[in-house]
């Protein structure tokens, strides 16, 4: 756990938009993990809202870093010209449209008092923040959804929460809430929602892709599961919408299909392009996606010292060699394998990565998903562990990079 100890926070005691007290005195379960991971937040890319309300990004002229914001396209203008050449095909197209879909804004009108004010000797995102309700954009991605009856899921699990009926807002009012719902996985930044405290201040705000577009919020979010080293959060957005849970499953079934039809063509094309692009809401507007190269990669091999006894918590070490290159020319996607050290160690589980890239990014890019197309090897994203943006790396070149992941 991070810098809030063993007792509860009692720290922080806001008000809500309707005069309510939102007390931050719930114990955070953030996790830190236990190796040699770094991520830095230097450059983090929160947008940070001046007041409530849309902005056109192509008319929103304060923005120093992209000024005009040429490279980011909306989700109406994108074209199969915008993908990379090898990939300029109506499949790899369909699929880039479907992922506007499972992009999602997210806004936080609070900072957890668990947020610690240093992170690898950097100021830890909005910890310093004199006003603790200020709202701020991210972005996330959708993972998945399941269904609950009577406080089971679909493999009679009891849910996590031992919750019997939904709790989305109009049934927290309700005398008869709904005794089936769904929990819309969403997957982000834990810098974007760092805790519980600040998950019942967020809003999930789906499809709002264009001006005047009916978009649908969300207001009954919880963090499944946080990690600052990783900068990964999973938050469980809740509804009984029986009509919204028809359209999911109806983008999860296209997404199926697409990825179906494509599948085979990508494998033989992946290792010839290098693309990262990223569907993300910049300065808390409408979708837009944006298109570059990754640049260098970081690579983590998880293992354990078959010489040590396991320790008591089952925690995660990760080898401390890495490798921080430039991309070789070798065709190998600049994937340097880490050397294990003489004594005899076993292969836990999959590399984690990072990665660098020249995708243009903007405030409230923090979360979105990075989709390397050169790289990524089957799996729906949305599935997956992958990769998220955590904003520009603590260097010259101001060069975008993500939080660590997995490649498969």
């Amino acid at each position: 756990m991070i810098t809030c100890g063993d007792q509860n926070i009692s720290k922080e005691i806001d008000t809500t938009e309707d005069g309510t007290q939102a007390n931050d005195t719930k114990k955070s379960n953030v996790v830190t993990s236990k190796d040699n991971l770094t991520t830095f937040y230097v450059g983090h890319e929160l947008h940070i809202a001046d007041a409530e309300g849309d902005y056109n990004l192509h008319t929103f002229n304060r923005c120093t870093k992209n000024p005009g914001h040429t490279d980011f396209v909306s989700v109406d203008a994108f074209r199969t010209e915008h993908l990379p050449k090898c990939f300029r095909e109506d499949a790899f197209y369909q699929i880039v449209k479907r992922i506007f879909d499972f992009t999602v804004k997210l806004e936080v009108r609070m900072v957890s008092s668990c947020r610690p004010a240093l992170w690898e000797g950097s100021p830890y995102p909005c910890s310093d923040w004199p006003s603790k309700r200020r709202l701020r954009h991210g972005t996330g991605s959708i993972r998945s959804m399941y269904m609950y009856c009577n406080g089971l899921n679909s493999d009679k699990i009891y849910h996590r929460d031992c919750r019997l009926a939904c709790d989305c807002k109009r049934c927290q009012g309700s005398m008869a809430p709904s005794q089936i719902w769904w929990e819309i996985e969403v997957m982000t930044a834990t810098h974007v929602v760092f805790d519980e405290n600040e998950a019942k201040r967020t809003t999930c705000v789906l499809f709002h892709d264009r001006p005047g577009c009916q978009d649908i919020k969300l207001d009954t979010v919880h963090v499944d599961y946080a990690n600052i080293t990783t900068d990964k959060c999973w938050l469980r957005c809740v509804t009984c919408d029986k009509d919204l849970v028809s359209k999911f499953e109806e983008m999860f079934k296209n997404y199926d299909q697409a990825w179906t039809n494509l599948y085979v063509r990508y494998s033989q094309l992946k290792t010839m392009d290098r693309t990262a692009l990223i569907v993300s809401h910049p300065h808390g507007c409408f979708k837009h996606v944006s298109v570059g190269k990754w640049t260098e990669t970081q690579v983590f091999y998880e293992y354990q010292n078959n010489s040590e006894e396991q320790s008591d918590d089952n925690s995660n070490t990760l080898s401390p060699s890495r490798s921080n290159s430039q991309i070789p020319d070798d065709g190998s996607n600049g994937l340097i394998a880490s050397k294990f050290p003489t004594v005899a160690y076993t292969l836990k589980g999959p590399k984690l990565t990072a990665y660098y890239y020249t995708t243009p990014t903007c405030p409230g890019t923090s979360g979105a998903t990075v989709y390397l197309l050169g790289i990524y090897d089957g799996q729906r994203y949305m599935y997956s562990d992958h990769h998220t943006h955590i904003g520009t790396a603590a260097r010259q070149d101001c060069i975008g990079h993500c939080g660590f992941g997995f490649n498969d």
